[in-house]
């Protein structure tokens, strides 16, 4: 859910999660910050804000750089 990835994210590595970009029949929707109980699912975009420090334990997280997936 949507509520408890923001504070995951906050508290342990300091981003702060500020939407998700979802599709919907074929086009993405742009949810900027949806209520707690959003579902993320497979395929959805997370949006965050990190810092440089950061930003390399996201990526190796997630597996993605800067605007990739």
């Amino acid at each position: 859910m949507y509520g408890d990835a923001f504070a995951d994210l906050k508290t342990r590595h300091n981003v702060l999660l500020v939407g998700i970009s979802k599709e919907s029949e074929g086009e993405r929707q742009l949810l900027k910050l949806p209520p707690d109980d959003t579902r993320i699912e497979l395929g959805d975009y997370l949006i965050m804000i990190v810092n440089g420090a950061t930003e390399k334990v996201i990526a190796g997280m997630f597996r993605i750089k800067e605007g990739a997936f």
